[in-house]
């Protein structure tokens, strides 16, 4: 299939990634400027992520992640690990918790979430069925005429990208929605769950950013 991912944040690089390696065409568009540098430190100091409020911050993710990377996609976790990624036992803390059967399914990773999306986004670019479109925003879908109308494909700035299958990974400014209801489309229905789960962020100005290098790992 011929697919056009709108995002290419994490969750969109992966889904690239693992469509492509399944013999899929895939189009990345992408309206964040590319990556400045050739290593995650640029990326840190320097990347342009405006559409990622929480980029600049430390991650930690979940078990699955990592489960996921070691069985479809190794080379990149292999790639993230060198990159600066460790791995975190959730277990290691409680005395033999370790040796008990499927405790090495709950090992998470940590790292920059600089770090993750710079190492995807090399991966990414290394993939010859991905065409990835930085700096191009999407504003609309193509609608094909029927007995049911469907989506036929994106509208960018650039221009138009005629696919099977567009795939939002737009995240919490996803304008799909929105798309939908002006192409006379049924709009998507939204489901939330609260995981009881909560973080905090300290902003910190450029004058002290030099400080947080000590601090932060990659």
């Amino acid at each position: 299939m011929r697919m056009a991912v709108v995002g290419a944040g994490i969750s969109g690089l992966t889904f690239s990634l693992l469509a492509a390696r399944a013999g899929h065409e895939v189009i990345v568009v992408e309206r964040d400027p590319p990556r400045e540098g050739g290593d995650v430190e640029s990326a840190w100091e320097r990347w342009d992520r405006r559409s990622v409020p929480q980029f600049r911050q430390i991650h930690g993710f979940q078990a699955v992640a990592l489960a996921v990377l070691r069985e479809r996609l190794p080379d990149v976790l292999g790639l993230l690990h060198r990159a600066g990624a460790h791995d975190a036992s959730r277990v290691g803390a409680v005395p033999g918790a370790d040796s008990l059967p499927g405790s090495d399914a709950l090992v998470q990773f940590q790292c920059r979430r600089s770090t993750l999306e710079w190492v995807l986004r090399a991966a990414v670019a290394e993939e010859e069925r991905i065409d990835l479109r930085e700096g191009t925003e999407a504003n609309g879908l193509i609608t094909l005429a029927g007995n049911a109308p469907r989506v036929g494909g994106v509208r960018t700035a650039a221009s138009d990208i005629t696919v099977d299958l567009v795939v939002d990974a737009g995240g919490r400014r996803s304008q799909t929605a929105a798309w939908c209801a002006d192409a006379g489309l049924p709009t998507a229905e939204h489901a939330s769950v609260d995981t009881r789960q909560v973080y905090f962020t300290r902003w910190v100005s450029p004058a002290r950013l030099g400080e947080c290098h000590a601090l932060h790992p990659r």
